[in-house]
């Protein structure tokens, strides 16, 4: 009886792997790697580099289900030398498309972080999928809200607020004059040129100084 129990052992243990184990195969492969440290995220204009160098610039990644349920949260290395974007290894559940929400950040002297841009984009993640990637055409610094997407993700207060003190002038544009996005009465100022010259009239010559000036930044 004994040897016949511990045949009848064995025949179900092998029946249970047969019939099991490759559903736990498959259950283990059911996600696919979207973030990669090696290859870029996205890239971001260089001109960004030239206007924000002084301070930090950091930006977060949100990815939510085509349900609108939100999958995950994660921050991302930005390099405005080069213009890349690069994230962790991290990885998403396949046979969904997903929504990427990345949102950019400027550290200003007193510590705030001000948001002044995001890209916004959808992507399927399957077995098949490549490497996740958003362009420069993907950034916006203001938005569309003739585009009912939009306007509802503002409203769940899923996008960023992109003017923090709503004096009309959007973060971005205030960073970019060296104005304060937190202080109504800090907006940008339109460019001023002064002419100023000397004519050496025995040379018939005359030596003519252009400079434009733009808030703080002076450039002849």
């Amino acid at each position: 009886m004994k040897r016949r129990d511990s045949l009848n052992y064995l025949s179900y243990l092998f029946i249970f792997s047969f019939l099991f184990f490759p559903l736990f195969f498959l259950s283990c492969g059911n996600s696919q790697r979207v973030g990669d440290s090696l290859n870029p995220l996205g890239t971001v204009p260089t001109k960004w580099n030239k206007y924000l160098a002084a301070g930090t610039v950091s930006a977060t990644l949100d990815v939510y289900r085509n349900n609108g349920k939100h999958e995950l949260t994660q921050g991302l290395n930005v390099d405005l030398t080069n213009g890349v974007v690069t994230a962790d290894p991290f990885s998403l559940p396949t046979g969904d498309t997903y929504r990427f929400l990345i949102t950019f950040y400027y550290t200003l002297p007193n510590g705030d972080a001000i948001p002044y841009a995001y890209a916004d984009f959808k992507a399927l993640i399957d077995e098949l999928s490549e490497q996740v990637q958003f362009s420069e055409n993907d950034i916006r610094y203001s938005y569309d809200t003739s585009n009912p997407e939009v306007t509802a993700s503002i409203s769940d207060g899923l996008l960023p607020n992109l003017d923090n003190d709503s004096d009309g002038w959007n973060n971005w544009e205030e960073l970019r004059d060296k104005a304060n996005p937190q202080d109504g009465n800090s907006i940008p100022q339109n460019p001023k040129v002064t002419i100023t010259g000397k004519q050496d009239g025995s040379a018939n010559t005359a030596t003519i100084t252009v400079t434009a000036t733009d808030n703080s930044r002076v450039e002849d």
